[in-house]
C-alpha cells in the first residue's frame, strides 16, 4: 500500500525509526531502488526491509531501516513448469523466496496462459497473476502446402465483412498440420484495391468487391520452408519463403554430421517430408539428418537451423533413461517435456498428452513409443540381474552366471551414480564391473548400466 500521513511513522505495517519526539525519523531511514521517498512509494511495489539489530525499547520501532524499492515487472505466457522454476515468454524464472503464497495463478493448470509477474531484487518471481493483456506474437519456420484466398459478404445495410477467411496450409515445427487464417484487419472490405502485404504476401481486395486475392512476391511451391510470424489471435502477419540451399546425398558427411559445409546442430529442425500424404510427415531428431537423400536447408553462419529431408527410415524401438519430465505448453496444448539419455546422448522430447510419461519411469530405462517426433507412451524395461563382467570386447559381453551376449549396433553404456547416469562407451567396460544388461526385441544389448557403488 501507498504511503500516507494519517499513519506517518510505519508503511503497510512497517513501523519506521521515529525521535524522542516520536516523529518519523528520516536521518535513520534509507530509501533505495526504484524510489527515493516515502512518497514515491506506490501500490504493488515489491519492497525489501532490512532492519538494524537494535529497536527502540518504547516504541518497539527499529533503531536504523532501510527500504529497497523494486518495480520490475513482466509479461508472458507461461510455457514450462519444473518444481519452483518456471518459463514464461522464453524467460526462466525462478520462485522467490520472499513470495509466500503470492503464486497462486503459477501452476501447471495455467500452462499456455499470459501472466503479469512482480520480480524481487534478484529477479525472481515475487506474485504471479492472470494477465489482461494478450500474448505476444509468435514466430517460427514450417514446410509450405498451399494457399487459398478468401471472400467477402456485404450485408443488407452495406456493410463488408470477411466470409471465408485467406487461408495458408502449413507444416508446423510442432508435427501438425495446421490451416492458418491471414491476418486481414487492415483490410478496407468496401473499398476495391485495398491491400496489406505481409512478408511476401500480398492481400487485395478484388474489384468486385467480392474476393480477398492473395498475389506473392516470392514463388511458392508445395515442401518450401518458410518462416511466419502470428498475432496474438494466431492470425498470420508475415509469411517469408526462407532463402534455402538444396543439396542431396552425396553433399552429406555422415561422420562429420555436415551437409556441404554446414553442421547439423543438436537443435536443429529436420522436417521429414519424405511420404506423399503431408499427414504423415514428421519432425525427427537431427541425428537422422544425414540418412536424408536430399532436400532443402536454412543456415545461420555455418550451421543448419531447419531443415527438409526425404528418405529417412527411422527406427522402430528406441531405448533410453529418462531423466527429467517437466510440464511444458507447446503453444497449444499442455503436455510433458522430457530429457532422456539415447544413444549414449542427452535429448529432448515432447510427448502427445499430458500424462504420458509417468514419474515412476524416471531414472529407469524405458522403451520410448513415438506418435510422429512425439512420445506417445513409455515402457520400462525390465533388466538382467546384477552381474560381473567376466569378458568384453567391442562386439560381445560375457557376464557371470549368464553366459554371452551380443551388442546391439546402438548399444549405450551409462554409469550409475546414486540417480545421476552420465554416458560412456563400450571401451569404459572392464572385467569384475558389476553392471546390468537390458535386451532389445532380438535379444542383443542394447543398454549397459555399469554400477559404480557396487560393492566387489
Amino acid at each position: 500500500n501507498e504511503y500516507t500521513d494519517r499513519r506517518p511513522t510505519q508503511i503497510d505495517g512497517i513501523k519506521l525509526p521515529v525521535d524522542s519526539d516520536d516523529d518519523l525519523d528520516l536521518d535513520e531511514l534509507t530509501i533505495e531502488g526504484d524510489a527515493t521517498s516515502l512518497e514515491d512509494i506506490a501500490e504493488d511495489d515489491i519492497v525489501h526491509v532490512y532492519s538494524s539489530d537494535g529497536s527502540n525499547a518504547r516504541t518497539n520501532t527499529p533503531e536504523k531501516l532501510k527500504l529497497v524499492v523494486v518495480r520490475d515487472t513482466y509479461t508472458g505466457k507461461l510455457t514450462e513448469v519444473d518444481g519452483d522454476t518456471y518459463v514464461i515468454g522464453g524467460v526462466e524464472f525462478e520462485k522467490s523466496v520472499y513470495s509466500g503464497s503470492t503464486l497462486v495463478d503459477l501452476v501447471v493448470g495455467n500452462l499456455g496462459e499470459v501472466l503479469d509477474l512482480n520480480l524481487d531484487k534478484n529477479g525472481d518471481i515475487f506474485k504471479a497473476v492472470l494477465s489482461d493483456e494478450d500474448a505476444p506474437a509468435a514466430e517460427g519456420y514450417a514446410v509450405f502446402i498451399e494457399m487459398d484466398p478468401g471472400t467477402i459478404t456485404t450485408d443488407r445495410w452495406g456493410n463488408a465483412s470477411v466470409d471465408d477467411e485467406p487461408v495458408v496450409r502449413l507444416f508446423t515445427d510442432g508435427g501438425d498440420v495446421v490451416i492458418y487464417s491471414f491476418n486481414t484487419e487492415d483490410l478496407e472490405l468496401d473499398t476495391s484495391g485495398s491491400a496489406v502485404t505481409l512478408g511476401d504476401i500480398t492481400l487485395t481486395v478484388s474489384a468486385d468487391l467480392l474476393d480477398i486475392e492473395i498475389t506473392t512476391s516470392a514463388e511458392f511451391a508445395r515442401k518450401d520452408i518458410v518462416e511466419i510470424e502470428l498475432n496474438s489471435d494466431g492470425a498470420i502477419t508475415s509469411l517469408v519463403k526462407a532463402d534455402s540451399i538444396m543439396y542431396d546425398s552425396g553433399d552429406i558427411d555422415d561422420d562429420a554430421m555436415t551437409i556441404w559445409d554446414y553442421d547439423v546442430q543438436a537443435n536443429t529442425i529436420v522436417f521429414d517430408v519424405s511420404e506423399t500424404d503431408e499427414d504423415d510427415w514428421t519432425v525427427v531428431d537431427s541425428d537422422y539428418a544425414v540418412d536424408s537423400t536430399g532436400g532443402a536447408i536454412v543456415v545461420d553462419d555455418f550451421d543448419i537451423v531447419v531443415m527438409t529431408a526425404e528418405g529417412i527410415v527411422t527406427t522402430d524401438e528406441t531405448y533410453g533413461i529418462v531423466t527429467k519430465v517437466v510440464a511444458y505448453y507447446d503453444g497449444s496444448d499442455s503436455v510433458q517435456k522430457v530429457t532422456a539419455l539415447v544413444n549414449g546422448e542427452e535429448v529432448t522430447y515432447l510427448t502427445t498428452e499430458s500424462d504420458s510419461v509417468n514419474t515412476n519411469e524416471v531414472k529407469q530405462v524405458v522403451s520410448f513409443t513415438f506418435d510422429g517426433d512425439r512420445v506417445d507412451d513409455v515402457t520400462t524395461v525390465s533388466g538382467l540381474a546384477l552381474k560381473q563382467v567376466v569378458q568384453v570386447d567391442s562386439m560381445r559381453i560375457r557376464v557371470k552366471d549368464l553366459g554371452l551376449y551380443s551388442f546391439a549396433d546402438d548399444v549405450a553404456v551409462y554409469v550409475q551414480d546414486g540417480t545421476d547416469f552420465t554416458a560412456e562407451t563400450v571401451s569404459y567396460l572392464r572385467v569384475d564391473d558389476y553392471v546390468t544388461l537390458y535386451l532389445d526385441n532380438d535379444g542383443d544389448v542394447i543398454v549397459v548400466i555399469f554400477n559404480v557403488n557396487q560393492e566387489q
